[in-house]
C-alpha cells in the first residue's frame, strides 16, 4: 500500500477504516483473471496483467493509494471528459452543442454513432464525440494544438504529464477507424479544415501518460468543481464541470452505462489502457486501474472494484444528501469544557492539566460516506495528542448503513490501538444491540454531560483522584475552607450540624431564603430547574464531596435561584448565618480566609465560564 503526503498516515495508519476497506477490496479482488488485455492497440498487449491499482482522492486534497497506484498507463478514452470540458470552456456550450450531442448511444465507444440528419456524434464519451471535441481546441498546427491540451490535462492532475510515443506511433498506424470516423466527421462539417493534424492530437491526447494517482487528482478537480484540490487552481468553469459530469453519468461507460447506473451509481469514464476514474461531486474521484478487460472493454478489477466500493462507502450518486462543509460544529478538549460537574480543587487541577487527552467532536448535518471521512481525518489529526475521542451525534441528521459499518470498524481500529470511542446518541441512532456489540470497544451514551463525565472520572482514576461517591470528606478537605489552621477549624466544627438526606430529597428550595451554606461530605448534589406544574426537572450542574454550594446566596442575601437536589444518598455540614456571624466574632482570621476562598471560586468558576464560551464559539 502507497500513502501520500496528505493522507495523515504517517501519524497511525492503522486506524483508519476507510484504508482498511479500500485494502480488503483490493485483496478480494487482486486474484481476478478474468477478461483480456487490449489487442486493438499492439502496445496495449505489452502490459502487465497483475498490474492493480486503487486510488481515491477528495476534494479537501486527502489521498488513499493501494496497490500499484504509480504503475503509468496510457489514458485512452479517459481523456475524453476532460476534451469536452475544455471544447466547452474554449467555445462555450452552444457552439460545442451544434456539433455533440448527449445522448447516450448504447453502442460501444468506437462505433460509428452519428445522427443521420446533422452528423453529429451521439455524445462525447465514445470516439467520434471526442474527435470532435479535440478538433475544437483551435490551432495552426497539430504540435500546438497538442502542447495546449498536454498543458491543461496536467493542469488536472497538478503535475507535468507525459506521452508514451511508442503506443501514439502505434494507435496512429492502425486507426484505420478512427480515420473513417474522422472523414465522416469532416463530411458533415462537425470539424473543419485539414483533418490529419485533428486525428493525430487525438491518437497523441489518448496516448498521454498517467497513473493512478495522478489520474484521481484529475477526476477530483471535476469532484471539486473545477478547482485542482492539490494546487489550488482552477482549471475547468463550474458550469462546465455540470455539463462533464452529467455526460459521464449518462454515457460514461458506453453500452455498460446504464448497468453502471443502476449498480455502481457513480459518474465515470473507461479506457481500454485498464483505467476507469469515477466522480462524486462535492466528495472525492477514485481511480482503478488493471488492465484485463472485458467484452465491452472496461476493467474487470475496475468494475468489480467499483461496485464494491460504492456499496462498502455509501457513494450511490441517487443516494447522496447535500454535504456541508460543516459536519464537524466544533471541536474541543476537555481542559476547555469539562461537564456540568463541579469538582474540588485537586481534581479540577488535573482536569485542566491532562484535559487535552479527551476531545469531543460536535458534528451536525447528515453523517454520510463523505461527511465521515472529514471526521476521521481530523481525528488522525489529533491522535497522538488524544486517548478518548467523543462524537457527538445530536445534531446528525441522516446517516446510511455503510457509514454505520465504518464507524464500527473504526472504533475497533481504534481499540486496538489503546484509543476509546465514545458515541453521544440522543436519537438512538445505533440501538440496544448495536450498543451492546460495541462494548468494550467503544461505549454509547445519551448525553453529552453524562459521556463527559464518564471521561473525567476515567481521567482523574489515573492519578487516584476519582470521585467515590461513599467516601466520606471532613471540613478538612473542603475547598471553601482551605488553609484554615487547626483551631479555626476546630472551632468551625463545633458550629456546624451534620446532616443527611435521601436521595431525591430537596436541600435547597427555589426562592427559599439565603440563610444556610452546605459542605459537602459524601454523595452528589445536583443543581436542577423544574418545570412548572409537573415532576419534570432539568440538571444543569452537580457536585462532587469536598464541595460547597449556596454561598454565593448567602452572601449577595439574594433567594435561591434554583432547587438543590440529592442525586444520591447525601450527607452534608450546614452553617446557618447565625453560626457564621458566630464564627466571625470567634475567629475573624478563619472568616477572612473563608471569604478569601469562595471570592477565589467564584473567579475560577467564571474563568471557567469565559474559557468554556470561547471553546464553543
Amino acid at each position: 500500500m502507497e500513502s501520500s503526503p496528505d493522507s495523515m498516515t504517517s501519524l497511525t495508519p492503522s486506524i483508519n477504516s476507510i484504508r482498511e476497506i479500500i485494502n480488503e477490496i483490493h485483496e478480494k479482488h487482486r486474484t481476478l483473471n478474468d477478461g483480456s488485455l487490449a489487442d486493438y492497440i499492439p502496445e496495449l498487449t505489452r502490459a502487465n496483467p497483475e498490474w492493480f491499482g486503487i486510488a481515491v482522492t477528495t476534494v479537501d486534497g486527502r489521498q488513499y493509494l493501494v496497490g500499484e497506484t504509480a504503475i503509468d498507463f496510457t489514458i485512452q478514452s479517459v481523456s475524453k471528459p476532460f476534451i469536452y470540458g475544455l471544447a466547452l470552456d474554449s467555445l462555450g456550450l452552444e457552439e460545442v452543442r451544434k456539433r455533440i450531442d448527449v445522448e447516450p448511444s448504447g453502442e460501444a465507444f468506437n462505433s460509428i454513432s452519428l445522427k443521420p440528419s446533422t452528423g453529429q456524434p451521439r455524445n462525447p464519451m465514445i470516439n467520434a464525440g471526442a474527435i470532435a471535441a479535440t478538433g475544437m481546441i483551435r490551432a495552426p498546427d497539430v504540435e500546438t494544438r497538442f502542447r495546449i491540451i498536454m498543458d491543461r490535462f496536467s493542469e488536472f492532475a497538478g503535475e507535468a504529464l507525459s506521452i508514451d510515443d511508442s503506443v501514439y506511433r502505434s494507435e496512429s498506424e492502425t486507426g484505420w477507424r478512427n480515420r473513417g470516423i474522422a472523414n465522416l466527421l469532416r463530411n458533415f462539417n462537425i470539424i473543419e479544415g485539414d483533418v490529419d493534424p485533428i486525428l493525430e492530437a487525438y491518437f497523441m491526447q489518448c496516448a498521454i501518460l498517467v497513473n493512478s494517482r495522478n489520474l484521481s487528482v484529475m477526476g477530483a478537480t471535476l469532484a471539486n468543481g473545477g478547482i485542482n484540490p492539490i494546487t489550488g487552481k482552477r482549471v475547468l468553469s463550474p458550469s462546465t464541470v455540470e455539463k462533464v459530469i452529467s455526460v459521464m453519468s449518462t454515457c460514461g461507460m458506453y453500452d455498460y452505462s446504464g448497468n453502471w447506473a443502476f449498480e455502481v451509481g457513480i459518474p465515470a469514464k473507461s479506457g481500454v489502457g485498464g483505467g476507469i476514474i469515477g466522480v462524486l461531486p462535492g466528495q472525492l474521484s477514485v481511480a482503478v486501474f488493471s488492465p484485463l478487460l472485458d467484452e465491452n472493454f472496461n476493467s474487470v478489477r475496475g468494475i468489480a472494484t467499483f461496485r464494491d466500493l460504492s456499496n462498502s462507502l455509501g457513494l450511490h450518486l441517487f443516494n447522496r444528501p447535500s454535504l456541508t462543509d460543516y459536519v464537524i460544529r466544533r471541536s474541543y478538549t476537555l481542559n476547555q469544557f469539562q461537564s456540568s460537574r463541579f469538582r474540588p480543587r485537586k481534581a479540577q487541577e488535573i482536569l485542566q492539566r491532562e484535559g487535552h487527552r479527551i476531545r469531543v467532536f460536535e458534528l451536525q448535518g447528515d453523517l454520510y460516506f463523505g461527511a465521515l471521512e472529514r471526521l476521521i481525518h481530523a481525528y488522525l489529526r489529533t491522535i497522538n495528542e488524544n486517548d478518548r475521542v467523543l462524537i457527538d451525534l445530536t445534531r446528525i441528521g441522516g446517516i446510511d448503513e455503510a457509514t454505520r459499518t465504518i464507524i464500527f470498524k473504526f472504533a475497533r481500529q481504534a481499540f486496538e490501538k489503546g484509543k476509546r470511542i465514545v458515541l453521544v446518541d440522543p436519537k438512538q441512532i445505533f440501538s440496544a444491540g448495536e450498543r451492546r456489540s460495541l462494548i468494550p470497544m467503544a461505549f454509547v451514551y445519551n448525553d453529552c454531560d453524562e459521556a463527559l463525565e464518564d471521561a473525567e472520572e476515567n481521567l482523574l482514576a489515573q492519578y487516584g483522584a476519582r470521585m467515590e461517591a461513599s467516601v466520606s470528606y471532613g471540613l478538612e478537605r473542603m475547598d471553601l475552607l482551605r488553609e484554615l489552621g487547626e483551631a479555626e477549624l476546630k472551632g468551625l466544627s463545633e458550629l456546624v450540624r451534620k446532616r443527611s438526606f435521601e436521595e431525591g430529597q430537596t436541600i435547597i428550595e427555589k426562592g427559599g431564603e439565603p440563610n444556610e451554606v452546605f459542605f459537602l461530605a459524601q454523595g452528589i448534589v445536583g443543581v436542577v430547574l423544574r418545570k412548572e406544574n409537573t415532576m419534570a426537572f432539568k440538571q444543569v450542574s452537580s457536585f462532587s464531596p469536598g464541595m460547597s454550594f449556596g454561598e454565593l446566596g448567602l452572601l449577595l442575601n439574594e433567594p435561591r435561584t434554583a432547587d438543590v437536589v440529592a442525586i444520591t444518598e447525601v450527607t452534608v455540614f450546614s452553617l446557618n448565618r447565625d453560626q457564621i456571624e458566630r464564627y466571625r466574632q470567634l475567629h475573624p482570621e478563619g472568616y477572612r480566609k473563608i471569604l478569601l476562598n469562595a471570592l477565589h471560586s467564584m473567579s475560577e468558576r467564571l474563568l471557567r465560564a469565559n474559557r468554556e464560551v470561547a471553546a464553543l464559539k
